[in-house]
């Protein structure tokens, strides 16, 4: 179709933003023609749910419109056997996502994923408790979780080793 376009005629003898404007306008109509669009629901969705989770899921969602239809206990058993493989899938990719990385700078990224996939919300809770300490406002909450993660991540050193770097042909310091 973009070959019939008499190009000449649409951008030759007019300013350019014209022009412009033009060809963006032909070209996006015959995009929307061609390419197939795909419909995004949600604007989550959890880095584990990969092909062979689909895979399981539309099983298990077959075996439940059968099951509903014809109410008989094969059916139900297959129904139960499908989705408890889903899960079973789920929380494999899930772990495997979260702890089997050689990436030590993805936990950050993987600890929000794991919570957003397992609250029903993307916010944080109105309340937050660490040990015996509970905090509402954001400013708190936000101390409270850097000291839950300075409590995890990080330890006072307590070397007490002396370097001597006079010697050291690799990296002088002055």
């Amino acid at each position: 179709d973009l070959q019939n376009v008499p190009w000449n005629v649409v951008v030759d003898s007019i300013d350019p933003e014209s022009a412009w404007k033009r060809f963006k306008d032909i070209l996006f109509r015959h995009v929307n023609l061609h390419i197939p669009k795909v419909t995004v629901k949600r604007s989550f969705s959890a880095p584990w749910f990969d092909s062979d989770c689909y895979v399981a899921y539309r099983s298990k969602e077959r075996a439940h419109k059968k099951f509903k239809q014809e109410n008989s206990l094969s059916n139900e058993l297959k129904r139960d056997h499908t989705r408890r493989e889903f899960q079973n899938m789920c929380n494999r990719k899930m772990r495997d996502n979260l702890y089997n990385s050689d990436d030590p700078a993805l936990i950050t990224k993987k600890f929000w994923s794991h919570v957003k996939a397992n609250s029903k919300s993307c916010r944080l809770p109105e309340c937050m408790h660490l040990k015996a300490v509970r905090r509402s406002r954001p400013a708190d909450k936000a101390k409270l979780f850097n000291d839950f993660f300075c409590d995890q991540f990080s330890s006072a050193s307590n070397y007490d080793i002396d370097f001597d770097w006079t010697n050291d042909q690799h990296y002088n310091v002055e």
